[in-house]
């Protein structure tokens, strides 16, 4: 049997399902703007991340057209829960800066990271680590932020608390809200730090059950953000690189995509209003990490029930 892959926008317009029901999720002109080319805060390497470089980087495609190319809607009914059903599919939730990154790198400490969409229900957890940001910033008296970089730099610290019985427990203003919206027995993690292993496991478990495959970008607020689609378009690469692959020959629908790679991709994150808004919050180093390819082998898959995302 052939395996589809189909790329998810339902969470890019500003109506986005799941948005309304993210309580904490307060919709600012600080998280929620275009994508654009910004000239003024260009670096063109990541050994120039803090310093502002007059290079020229020009997007190869308009981010606003990317929606109406590659779309999967039409296959993914909305249940009564307003819950997009991907029973159907595997699906690979991407959100570079910064979920899906940092929980690879907690994957990498322990084997579970229990998921929330509201700060409320971290509190389910007394004995737990709580990491958790509203549009990039630190919750209030919560251990740790979204950033991967500082998890790492306590990793003693919180691999020790796990084998003592503590829990993980992150909730996030995009990431989380996604996993929450959607419905499959086969939810993964995609970041740009475990691609190739994500696509190998993600393409192996389609095979076996015979499904198709849904990168679902979960972008920025309801608007669009070039690090998931880069992030979207790498795993698809290493897809498509697995030996003997039974991936439909129509793949017309994914030029697009697999067009954003085809430059200096990390350039293009490093410059992303994305990128250059944690820069501005003090999370420079926490972009570059994002951009590192390949980095780990670890991949998390998401069950509902219970709310976690484990190493598998």
């Amino acid at each position: 049997m052939s395996v589809n892959i189909y790329i998810d926008h339902n969470f890019y317009d500003n109506n986005a399902y799941g948005y309304e029901s993210h309580s904490d999720n307060n919709k600012s002109d600080e998280c929620c703007v275009d994508d654009s080319y910004n000239p003024n805060s260009q670096v063109s390497s990541e050994t120039d991340l803090l310093n502002k470089n007059p290079n020229e980087l020009v997007y190869i495609t308009n981010p606003g057209d990317l929606t109406k190319l590659d779309h999967v809607s039409q296959y993914a009914p909305l249940r009564g829960d307003n819950k997009i059903d991907y029973s159907n599919y595997c699906a690979i939730v991407i959100d570079v800066l910064r979920a899906s990154t940092t929980i690879s790198t907690l994957l990498e400490l322990y084997d579970k990271v229990y998921i929330t969409d509201s700060i409320e229900k971290t509190m389910n957890f007394p004995n737990s680590i709580k990491m958790g940001e509203r549009n990039g910033i630190k919750i209030d008296e919560f251990d740790y932020g979204n950033s991967p970089v500082e998890i790492l730099k306590d990793k003693n610290k919180i691999t020790e608390f796990t084998k003592n019985g503590g829990n993980l427990v992150l909730t996030t203003t995009n990431g989380t809200r996604v996993l929450n919206s959607i419905i499959s027995d086969d939810i993964y993690m995609g970041s740009i730090n475990n691609a190739e292993a994500v696509a190998k496991e993600v393409y192996n478990t389609a095979v076996e059950k015979d499904k198709d495959i849904v990168l679902i970008p979960c972008h920025r607020c309801g608007d669009f953000a070039i690090e998931d689609y880069i992030g979207a378009a790498l795993i698809v690469e290493h897809i498509l690189k697995i030996p003997g692959n039974k991936i439909t020959k129509q793949l017309e629908q994914l030029i697009p995509l697999r067009s954003t790679i085809k430059f200096d991709w990390k350039n293009t994150i490093l410059n992303s209003k994305s990128g250059q808004g944690l820069r501005a919050k003090g999370y420079p180093y926490d972009v570059l990490y994002s951009v590192q390819e390949n980095i780990y082998d670890n991949v998390g898959k998401y069950n509902q029930k219970e709310n976690y995302v484990y190493k598998i």
